[in-house]
């Protein structure tokens, strides 16, 4: 395989291949007619590997069609999507460990399970905010960047924090 790539590029390039899953893209996903898409570039943290593949794939075929091969070519049109993707992955990798805190602590957990059973109780119309979050985080229907800006919501802010009083304080109330 080495001998179809132009002469230096696999120098140029750094890959970040893993034995398991993608979940941290190379710095340099690029090189004068190479470019690196899906697992091998950068896709989705923990989600959806063939629609960022695509993303990805569209962003790079566009720029071989309207503007060139050429590194600075990759630069000036492949590299801002790249870095959304990249943007977007920090976005969920804080979402994640924002979430692992909540399960590793059980009064937490179920402070915020409260939040999501009233939710559910809640008629269609109403905000489902917490709901709507954990579903787009772990089915991918959303980036984790929008995710992210409803999560830091004054309201759902609000009902976590209460719920998690109440949970931390509840049975001490009820035992007196």
């Amino acid at each position: 395989m080495k001998q179809l790539f132009p002469e230096g590029a696999l120098e140029t390039l750094s890959c970040m291949c893993l034995p398991i899953m993608n979940i941290k893209a190379p710095d340099m996903p690029y090189a004068d007619r190479v470019v690196m898409i899906g697992d091998a570039g950068s896709t989705r943290l923990y989600k959806d590997g063939i629609g960022a593949a695509y993303f990805m794939a569209k962003s790079a075929a566009k720029t071989v069609v309207m503007h060139g091969v050429g590194k600075e070519d990759f630069r000036e049109y492949y590299m801002p999507d790249y870095k959304s993707l990249k943007t977007d992955n920090l976005f969920g990798s804080f979402l994640f460990w924002f979430t692992d805190l909540f399960r590793e602590y059980g009064f937490m957990t179920s402070a915020m399970l409260r939040v999501v059973k009233k939710e559910s109780e809640n008629s269609p119309g109403q905000n489902k905010i917490l709901s709507s979050i954990l579903w787009d985080m772990f089915t991918g229907n959303e980036r984790y960047k929008d995710v992210f800006y409803r999560a830091i919501k004054p309201e759902l802010i609000f009902k976590m924090t209460s719920s998690t009083l109440r949970q931390l304080f509840g049975g001490w109330y009820a035992k007196r």
